[in-house]
């Protein structure tokens, strides 16, 4: 895949090789990552500062000694959070680098390599704003999504990502896992079901742990990918049989 340079980070000719340092991609918001061959994405992880609290670290994909080393220009972190026992990434690391308690959704606490110090449950608020949403039927099934209804930022594990290019995707229907069966076709629908406690949300950035973040419309791209989601499924019924 064709690598396509940044329209609206911090210089137009950033492209997606620049991203193995945390580097700011909107106000308050620090990205870094690796690159999957398997999937032709990249895995990101984010260093949030929160007007007024303390910044935290939020699914790290690697923490190498440059990475670790740039973290020392930045805002100190005071938490990890992971989104599901998948993203657990690096976050030991961290909690060995800079003594960081580490937070995991309660229904994947016990999936992770590393037990996390907390867990958090669907609708906790933490101190910083960030509210967790759970998304049912995901590929990890305690996943949870945080967002912030102040600053109007939603950040999302597997359930969506960023691709195409600034848009959204539910990660099945990216990955051209069309559905050959009435077991994943029913899976598929169940998950795409589970990602409704995001629509409504009002969002403009939405930071995925793959692919690009998006800046702008976040509520109109989640919605988008929802309703292609829904016309793939759609489309699949009458062809295949499906009772759904």
């Amino acid at each position: 895949m064709k690598k396509v340079s940044y329209q609206r980070y911090e210089h137009a000719a950033m492209s997606l090789p620049d991203r193995a340092f945390p580097h700011r991609v909107t106000e308050g918001v620090w990205l870094w990552s690796t690159y999957e061959e398997t999937r032709a994405l990249d895995c990101n992880g984010y260093l949030i500062q929160t007007p007024g609290q303390q910044a935290f670290i939020v699914d790290p994909p690697c923490a190498g000694p440059e990475v670790l080393d740039a973290f020392l220009a930045l805002p100190t972190p005071h938490s990890v959070i992971v989104t599901s026992a998948r993203h657990q990434r690096a976050s030991q690391r961290f909690r060995e680098a800079f003594g960081l308690p580490v937070f995991a959704p309660e229904g994947e606490a016990a999936l992770l390599e590393t037990p996390p110090d907390h867990v958090y449950r669907a609708g906790t608020v933490f101190p910083n704003g960030w509210q967790a949403i759970a998304l049912q039927d995901q590929q990890a099934p305690g996943e949870c999504a945080l967002y912030h209804a102040e600053l109007r930022m939603l950040m999302v594990g597997d359930a969506l990502i960023g691709h195409p290019f600034q848009r959204l995707s539910v990660s099945w229907l990216s990955q051209e896992e069309a559905p050959a069966s009435a077991a994943l076709y029913t899976r598929c629908r169940n998950a795409l079901q589970g990602l409704q406690p995001l629509r409504g949300l009002e969002v403009d950035v939405v930071l995925p742990a793959h692919g690009d973040p998006v800046l702008r419309r976040g509520s109109g791209l989640v919605e988008e990918a929802l309703l292609e989601a829904g016309r793939a499924l759609m489309a699949l019924e009458d062809p295949t049989g499906f009772s759904g």
